[in-house]
């Protein structure tokens, strides 16, 4: 139990990092929309292009990632990441950045993977929920340590400094993956291996067609909105660039304490009452920080605080619903495959959100509100389909 702790708080850190990596941008939305003089739609572009190129590694791991050990394809994306994370420093203008942000992707679409698979492999389904509420405490302190302090960085000083303060947790990070992390090799059973097993399995087996669906869903449900809260911020509701950090401080200090509580009651009441009974809860911030006017600090603090506890507590029981739909041997191609259709979506509703959003001649965001609607309309969708998967899921118990 202690060794299988210390594996789990490892991949945490990797976690930390690259949920760093990503969420950093949007904060860091308004400087780069006025140093690098980007639109609203270039800057869509600049959060959705991270996600997609994690999507193509993702599946393009699902080909591959069962026939290697997990140690080894964790150390390999970590590279990638962090050298992209490197590059985004260096860039000195938009095209720069996009490529770096590719590259960066790319290397997070491996570790997303292998992450939520090297869990599954080590804990049981029992207990799986907790071990994922741990691995969305990374979130958490992310949003607590990170953010707050990148954007300190980024605001007293440049914002590249940002991602340079990211390589530098990441350049402790790495080699405690090649000391502490095992080799994970027990999924190799397989010796014939058959790199397209996984599309064979995903078409005979709905459950796991209804797993991509309910992955899918959730990502629709949250980041058609999520690029464009710190921006929205800034321009309707009277935020100081500096303010923003008081968004993901508590925001994230509260999800920090709750989500390994939500873990562990998804285990002991039911992961997928405790998941429905998340979404119908996300409803309610949804359209509020979508249709929030100029308020105080305290009632906008209240809202975004209430939207990132409900959206994360979403996660933990939802991936450990997602986790033991393959089995062991297809489990990492199984996870690449989530993990491409989550960043996919991710992508994809940054773009959509990118494409309504418009800015006005005084400087406002417009239709912000009509970008709620659609975050709604996807998660009641999500829990219809959770209802699916867990009748899906009874019938073949039976």
């Amino acid at each position: 139990m202690s060794k299988e702790k210390i594996i789990i708080v490892l991949l945490a850190s990797i976690n930390f990092t690259h949920i760093i990596d990503f969420i950093i941008i949007m904060p860091l939305g308004p400087q780069l929309m006025r140093k690098l003089k980007v639109s609203p739609q270039e800057f869509s572009l600049i959060v959705s292009v991270y996600t997609i190129s994690a999507a193509i590694t993702g599946f393009l791991s699902s080909f591959f990632a069962d026939k290697f050990d997990r140690k080894k394809i964790v150390l390999i994306g970590y590279f990638f990441f962090l050298t992209g994370t490197l590059l985004c420093g260096l860039s000195q203008n938009y095209l720069s950045l996009l490529i770096a942000r590719i590259i960066a992707g790319a290397g997070g679409g491996l570790l997303a993977s292998q992450v939520n698979a090297i869990v599954a492999d080590l804990v049981p389904y029992e207990r799986r929920g907790a071990a994922m509420g741990i691995l969305g405490m990374a979130f958490s302190l992310a949003s607590v340590i990170g953010i707050p302090l990148g954007l300190y960085l980024g605001n007293h000083w440049s914002w590249e400094i940002a991602f340079y303060f990211i390589v530098m947790i990441g350049c402790v990070v790495f080699p405690m993956i090649w000391i502490v992390l095992p080799r994970m090799t027990a999924h190799l059973s397989d010796k014939k291996h058959n790199p397209f097993a996984i599309l064979q399995s995903v078409r005979k087996d709905k459950k796991q067609q209804l797993g991509l669906m309910l992955i899918s869903t959730v990502m629709l449900g949250s980041f058609t909105m999520i690029p464009f809260i710190s921006p929205y911020m800034v321009a309707n509701v009277g935020f100081k660039e500096d303010d923003l950090t008081y968004i993901y401080f508590i925001g994230g200090l509260l999800t920090f304490f709750i989500s390994p509580y939500v873990g562990r009651l998804s285990d002991k009441i039911g992961k997928f009452k405790i998941l429905q009974y998340c979404l119908f809860l996300c409803i309610i911030p949804l359209f509020l920080v979508t249709n929030l006017p100029k308020v105080s600090m305290f009632v906008a603090l209240s809202v975004t605080s209430l939207f990132f506890v409900f959206i994360s507590a979403r996660h933990s029981p939802a991936n450990a619903i997602i986790s033991n739909l393959s089995p062991p041997n297809l489990r990492g191609s199984y996870m690449g495959l989530i993990a491409s259709a989550q960043n996919l979506m991710s992508g994809l509703a940054a773009a959509i959100s990118g494409f309504i959003i418009v800015k006005a001649d005084d400087g406002q965001l417009l239709h912000y509100n009509y970008v709620g609607y659609i975050a709604i309309f996807f998660t009641l969708l999500c829990v219809y389909v959770s209802v699916l998967l867990n009748k899906e899921i009874s019938k073949s118990v039976e």
